[in-house]
């Protein structure tokens, strides 16, 4: 099986991407209020659009966390609005599946938790401007909130309430850079950090991202988990490359 990381340094692609100008994708949640500013056939029509350029009009390597093929479930999409923004989640049918080693530190004892990794494209637009956006969005759920609900997590709605504990990680849609990475604890943002931003400010964000990410491992399947995470030496750190550092560099 594959590994792959979920961080990676691309300052310049960063900067010369076509969604340089892009708007942050989250804001604090108010109710999960059905999105009379965006509707699904909306965001369907700029995810497919979107996808059908993909192979004509992107040279860039995709990166992190890439699903593969994926099918967008747009039967179980799910609309939420906010005072900034309207939503729309979709499930997806990925060609990948990801699992993450977390350690966790509670009550002075160091946790060490294997959690599925969720993936679903996120459609926003703005209520000031009117402009949209499409995100890949991956949930990192905390090992606590995701023994408590394994077959639930994605309850997580960018612009509606939720309970969701963990780590969300924006990228553009087709998973070639880093917009904004954020942590949840029981449904509340208590942390975030905005990638896409000038030059002499990203050094600082990136090592802010890294931090709310903490010390993890991913793995990569195209169906289902064969190997344990122990079966093989530890893959080197997506920072240092030392193959013991989990994260700690």
């Amino acid at each position: 099986m594959k590994t792959q990381y979920l961080f990676w340094i691309s300052l310049l692609c960063l900067l010369g991407m076509l969604y340089a100008c892009v708007h942050d994708p989250t804001s604090e949640p108010s109710s999960n209020t059905q999105s009379d500013l965006l509707t699904v056939s909306a965001a369907r029509e700029l995810v497919e659009r979107q996808m059908s350029l993909k192979t004509r009009s992107h040279t860039t390597p995709a990166k992190g966390l890439v699903p593969g093929d994926f099918s967008p479930l747009w039967s179980d999409a799910k609309t939420s609005q906010n005072a900034k923004v309207g939503s729309v989640d979709v499930p997806i049918l990925p060609q990948y599946t990801y699992y993450a080693l977390r350690t966790e530190e509670k009550n002075g004892k160091i946790k060490v938790h294997k959690v599925r990794i969720s993936q679903k494209v996120v459609v926003i637009k703005a209520k000031d401007n009117g402009r949209l956006a499409s995100y890949l969005l991956t949930l990192i759920p905390d090992g606590d909130y995701y023994s408590k609900n394994k077959n639930k997590f994605d309850e997580f709605l960018n612009s509606g309430s939720h309970k969701f504990s963990g780590v969300a990680v924006y990228y553009d849609l087709h998973a070639r850079y880093m917009v904004r990475v954020d942590k949840y604890e029981n449904g509340h943002k208590t942390a975030g950090v905005y990638l896409m931003c000038d030059s002499k400010d990203w050094n600082k964000r990136f090592k802010i991202a890294k931090m709310i990410l903490g010390p993890i491992r991913i793995a990569k399947s195209a169906n289902k988990m064969t190997r344990s995470f122990d079966e093989d030496e530890p893959d080197p750190c997506p920072f240092c490359g030392d193959p013991w550092c989990w994260g700690d560099c």
